[in-house]
């Protein structure tokens, strides 16, 4: 089977509030960058994004986090995303691309997602651009020849 033609894209958002964990990291002034989520891209399934943070850092008490564990210094908070889409992973997930990584650091989110091909990359960019008019792209990376792998 040939591998396709995979792209990984880097983008940037420098507004906090396109995403609730960015506003967080902009008000206690810390990097949060131990992300999961399960954003879906239907209604049959609820979306939820977890995160990690500094026990020194809690999250402020307006912001509607649930916390699920907690080891040494580092508190771990669960977010239900509400319906509609209001943030970026949300809208990465109705293509089918999840977060690779996610950076949130004072304020600017860095995603890193991949797009099976050109065509679903430039129509996840022109998503995003239209509903985040800040989203930067930073890097795209190609995967390289097709190679074939084994099932």
């Amino acid at each position: 089977m040939a591998m396709p033609p995979g792209i990984r894209a880097t983008v940037e958002l420098a507004t906090p509030d396109s995403c609730p964990i960015v506003a967080l990291s902009a008000t206690a002034g810390t990097t949060i960058d131990s992300v999961a989520t399960n954003v879906c891209s239907s209604d049959d399934t609820e979306s939820v994004t977890e995160f990690s943070m500094d026990a020194g850092h809690d999250p402020d008490p307006g912001v509607d986090v649930t916390p699920i564990f907690s080891h040494r210094s580092t508190h771990r908070y669960r977010l239900t995303h509400e319906e509609g889409v209001s943030c970026p992973c949300e809208c990465l997930g109705e293509f089918g691309c999840p977060v690779a990584r996610y950076v949130a650091r004072e304020g600017t989110l860095t995603l890193v997602f991949h797009a099976t091909e050109y065509e679903q990359l430039r129509e996840v960019v022109a998503e995003l651009r239209e509903r985040f008019p800040d989203a930067d792209i930073k890097r795209l990376v190609r995967s390289p020849a097709r190679e074939a792998i084994r099932g």
